[in-house]
């Protein structure tokens, strides 16, 4: 890739769906939470709401040892006394998140997740799918590309699913359920499956509610079919996002699914505890991933667990963000020239709900955005995108 890299993503450009965030979402999310908080989270919420869009950051973000070094570290690079606008998106949207839940206490009282409420919603309308996904789970059965196709398709519609949004209700696309591939790199991703089978695969989670129902059909199947592999599975340690999912959320969901009344439901949820038990499915959370942190920065134990695998899928827009860089990035810049060299090729399902895209054909770049002018913000177009 070239030495020049195009700028980052900021709030300057008011027409942009990052000033849109900092304008319009962020307030709306912080009277969200705001509603359900009691006592001094009120109080503190209220000064974070007052502070939402002009306004300076929270003094100090973190309120434990390690997360207040983290920070500390961070503001380092920003102007001093430095305000939301002055941040970087990628930085500002994590900022925003630790600082709700420094206000409401999350890691000094029970963890209560203070997007429980939006949750909830969110789980009630995985309920009514999951019986119909369930089914649909129990009929992959055996290898094929259109199997394997059926299930890939399952987990990328559920990326319609976030509760940040403001332009779209829980699970709805803006004018389909099934939105447009933009970029289908499925055959060569399948051709790769089929020739050597991983063993070793890491998931990375985006949303819950409908997209967890249909990511684990998505897990289930290739526990399914490729018998030697084990599929380590990465949520948030702390709710971010909104509907990002926590380790909690996913043990949440399984249980949902073992008390519920089709059998076919309860058979899913004993197959994925049974690959728990057995060591096959793992499921991982780490402070990296709550925090604006590139994946080429990864480091550590979580470093080795990332390059000790074949293969990396990762889920929705902040993790393909995280993955490329949140940039300016023409929309023709070649898929190759954004692979990481130091991890396993990586494959993103996602459907597009913000500014950052890569590897268009030249000609659908030239012209998507005039027919289109949302056509990356809307929900109404997706990616699988297999970057080898």
């Amino acid at each position: 890739m070239s030495e020049t890299l195009p700028p980052r993503i900021t709030f300057e450009d008011r027409a942009s769906f990052a000033a849109f965030t900092l304008r319009e979402r962020f307030p709306v999310i912080l009277r969200m939470v705001e509603r359900c908080a009691e006592g001094p989270a009120r109080r503190r919420l209220r000064l974070l709401i007052d502070s939402v869009p002009l306004g300076a950051l929270p003094p100090h973000l973190g309120s434990t040892p390690e997360e207040r070094a983290f920070w500390d570290l961070q503001r380092q690079s920003w102007p001093a006394s430095a305000r939301w606008a002055d941040l970087p998106f990628f930085e500002a949207e994590f900022a925003f998140y630790r600082a709700i839940l420094d206000a409401v206490g999350f890691d000094s009282h029970d963890r209560t997740d203070p997007f429980i409420e939006a949750k909830r919603k969110a789980l009630a309308t995985a309920i009514s799918m999951l019986e119909s996904a369930a089914t649909r789970a129990a009929e992959l059965t055996d290898w094929s590309p259109a199997f394997l196709r059926s299930a890939l398709g399952f987990s990328l519609r559920g990326n319609a699913q976030d509760l940040s949004q403001l332009n779209r209700e829980p699970g709805q696309a803006r004018g389909s359920d099934a939105p447009e591939l933009l970029i289908d790199d499925s055959t060569s991703f399948i051709h790769d499956i089929e020739t050597t089978a991983p063993e070793r695969v890491a998931f990375v989670l985006d949303n819950v509610g409908g997209e967890l129902v249909g990511d684990l059909v998505l897990l289930d199947y290739l526990l399914r079919v490729l018998p030697n592999v084990q599929i380590r599975v990465y949520a948030k340690p702390a709710p971010i996002f909104v509907s990002d999912a926590t380790e909690e959320d996913w043990q949440q969901m399984v249980r949902t699914m073992a008390n519920h009344p089709s059998i076919v439901v309860r058979e899913l949820a004993i197959r994925l505890d049974r690959y728990q038990a057995s060591g096959r499915l793992v499921l991982s959370a780490g402070t990296f991933w709550s925090r604006p942190l590139w994946l080429s920065q990864v480091d550590g134990a979580l470093r080795r667990e990332l390059t000790e695998v074949q293969l990396i899928i990762i889920k929705g827009d902040l993790n393909y963000r995280r993955y490329v860089g949140d940039r300016h990035w023409p929309l023709s810049s070649p898929t190759r020239q954004h692979r990481c060299q130091d991890l396993p090729p990586v494959l993103a399902l996602r459907v597009l709900k913000s500014e950052v895209l890569v590897g268009l054909p030249p000609e659908r770049a030239r012209t998507l955005l005039d027919i289109e002018p949302d056509a990356l913000t809307s929900g109404e177009n997706s990616l699988l995108q297999y970057f080898r």
